[in-house]
């Protein structure tokens, strides 16, 4: 399957998307997924289960995801349509690993982030989304490398100055 779009509420284009699509009464799957969306290219699979299709009308409670990325690239101001608070950001984020879980209670295993200079690896568990100032979060850290620079824009002024001297950790 190969689609070019515009979606008419958000008037976010998708460019491509290419995918082994297969759609039943209690999921939607996107196999071997490339999809070029705004600013973002999303890969490699997403599948989306329920009980009924009418539980699509509620995708944050009641649709389990399952997605494993590889490459994916998510730019700020493509995020932005769904969480505005994402417009602090200054860099796409970086995505691979293996998602799943309902939307606000998701789990992010064998997970790499890379946003600016950081590189996150690990796990990572939200429950409350999408309401991130109320959402929950377990974040466990291995091997990773941290720019404090990355993250001026969500400290307080005063934080970030005390922390700025650790630089790269």
């Amino acid at each position: 399957l190969e689609l070019q779009a515009t979606d008419v509420k958000t008037k976010l284009k998708v460019d491509q998307l290419q995918t082994f699509f297969r759609l039943s009464q209690h999921s939607m799957e996107f196999l071997g997924i490339h999809m070029n969306i705004g600013k973002s290219v999303v890969s490699d699979t997403i599948i989306l289960k329920y009980k009924s299709q009418l539980d699509l009308n509620d995708l944050i409670n009641k649709v389990n995801v399952k997605a494993h990325l590889a490459g994916t690239i998510i730019h700020p101001s493509d995020l932005t349509v769904f969480a505005p608070e994402a417009a602090a950001l200054n860099s796409p984020l970086r995505l691979s690993g293996s998602v799943s879980g309902k939307i606000n209670r998701l789990t992010y295993k064998d997970m790499s982030i890379g946003y600016g200079n950081t590189k996150l690896n690990g796990s990572l568990y939200m429950d409350g989304l999408p309401v991130i100032k109320e959402t929950f979060i377990n974040l466990k850290l291995s091997q990773s490398k941290i720019d404090i620079r990355d993250f001026d824009f969500v400290l307080p002024a005063d934080a970030y100055t005390r922390l700025e001297p650790m630089g790269t950790f």
